[in-house]
């Protein structure tokens, strides 16, 4: 048995955001569930803030990094949050490959395939592309897939390498 002493439940206070430029505050805001006055829910705030680099990550920034800093006011109970955003670069699409396929199902698959090589590249689009792509595999076979995504610091650029494999007939 362990004793547990639970402490001073603390309430959010203000909630600010800093390094962000490439979209505004109130948006960041918008895709935040606290609000001031409520419990401060730190659980909640790391769901919040992952879906914050996902939508960086959208946008090719895909070195975006969040930092959590809070200010404690025992007196009052609150917590003033201050979110700093450091975008980094924006990364572009680099090499597509892929391996373990034929040439004719490797031109359908590039084809499906949206993002251009020197476009800003999305890093939530692998998800979409995978399951679309998965269609265009002949249905008697049992597939697998295992991405590789490469960001390259130098070039900034993302290297996309996807590795198939028959697992069994179906």
């Amino acid at each position: 048995e362990f004793a547990v002493a639970q402490g001073q439940q603390y309430k959010v206070g203000a909630i600010g955001w800093m390094g962000n430029t490439e979209f505004p505050s109130d948006k960041l805001q918008g895709m935040i569930h606290l609000k001031p006055g409520q419990p401060a829910d730190t659980v909640q705030l790391g769901k919040d803030l992952a879906e914050v680099k996902t939508l960086y990550g959208s946008k090719g920034y895909v070195n975006a990094s969040v930092k959590v800093e809070a200010q404690f006011d025992d007196r009052a109970g609150t917590a003033a949050i201050q979110i700093g955003i450091k975008e980094d670069y924006v990364y572009h699409m680099g090499d597509l490959e892929f391996r373990g396929l034929d040439n004719g199902l490797t031109a359908r698959l590039r084809e499906a395939w949206k993002i251009r090589q020197g476009e800003v590249y999305d890093a939530t689009y692998l998800d979409q592309y995978l399951p679309e792509a998965n269609k265009l595999l002949p249905a008697s076979l049992d597939w697998e897939v295992v991405s590789h995504v490469t960001p390259n610091i130098r070039e900034k650029t993302v290297d996309v390498d996807l590795q198939y494999s028959v697992k069994a007939p179906k």
